[in-house]
This record gives structure tokens, sequence and C-alpha cells, in this order.
């Protein structure tokens, strides 16, 4: 929950106010395809600053580190889902 906490609020600081107004720990795991709200609260607690920077950088924040590979047809061309979008396979 702490990378999302701080890709959403830009600081730690942010962090019992995040879970308590989504109903989460701060130990946590987060599940995919969870929608997480960003109350003003919240972000006031933040760091407009760090969000700034991260965004200006494309920076995302993330500890599991998992690497990706691009996923290949026999003939060595990107393996595309319906939408055209690249497939990755991920390894720890």
């Amino acid at each position: 929950m702490c990378d999302v906490i701080l890709q959403a609020c830009g600081s730690m600081e942010a962090g019992m106010q995040f879970c308590s107004d989504n109903g989460v720990g701060i130990t946590d795991v987060p599940m995919v395809g969870t929608v997480y709200q960003v109350s003003a609260a919240a972000l006031a607690l933040g760091s407009a600053r760090v969000l700034t920077k991260a965004a200006q950088q494309g920076i995302t924040f993330g500890t599991l580190a998992l690497r990706q590979t691009a996923l290949k047809n026999n003939d060595g061309t990107p393996l595309l889902n319906n939408d055209g979008q690249s497939l990755f396979n991920n390894n720890n």
C-alpha cells in the first residue's frame, strides 16, 4: 500500500488518512483493478512538489521491482493483444 500512497499523495505523511479514507491497512497488498479515493485531506498531508516532479519525470513508485520481458512471436515480432498493446512476461 505504501507505493500506492506515495504515487497518490506524494508522501507517507498522508498514509493513515489515505488508508482510513479507503478502508485499507497500510501493510495491505493493493489488489489489481482496485480504485482508491484520494481525499482533499490526504492530499493536504501529502507533497504536491513530489507529485509534480514524479509526473514531470514519468516516475512511478514500486518496490516489487518486477522485470518485464516483451513476449514475441516465432518470427521475432512483438506479441500484441487485441488493442495492439505489447504483451509482457513478469520475471521475478
